[in-house]
């Protein structure tokens, strides 16, 4: 049987007064502990991280992505369907017990999926 993993969910990583603890928490010797982004700014990559894709954190390019992944509701209805799609076989692969992802923007984005998996709370 795969092991259960704790899924520590951000919307954006690293963002430097987290680092630090997310770092930590994917670090951790003999705990299935992982990390979960929407956004990846760069770095190194670490194990037991995983990101819905890789963002270039220069200012204008993040309020024209914001635009689309946001804003319009075309692109970002097409936006959400994959980001849910990326969560929901992230979660299923890695077999995760525990979510933990503080509600806001990130809570909301896994409402619908913390269902489809049968998560609790």
């Amino acid at each position: 049987m795969t092991s259960r993993h704790i899924a520590h969910i951000v919307d954006t990583y690293p963002l430097g007064q987290y680092k630090y603890i997310y770092d930590q928490i994917v670090d951790m010797e003999g705990k299935n502990a992982v990390v979960i982004a929407e956004r990846f700014l760069g770095g190194a990559s670490k194990k037991n991280f995983y990101y819905f894709r890789k963002f270039n954190s220069n200012l204008w390019l993040g309020k024209f992505d914001n635009l689309f992944t946001d804003k319009i509701s075309f692109f970002s209805n097409l936006y959400m369907k994959s980001l849910a799609r990326f969560y929901r076989d992230t979660l299923r692969n890695l077999n995760a017990s525990l979510l933990h992802a503080h509600f806001g923007m990130v809570g909301y984005k896994l409402a619908d999926i913390k269902e489809d998996l049968g998560y609790l709370g």
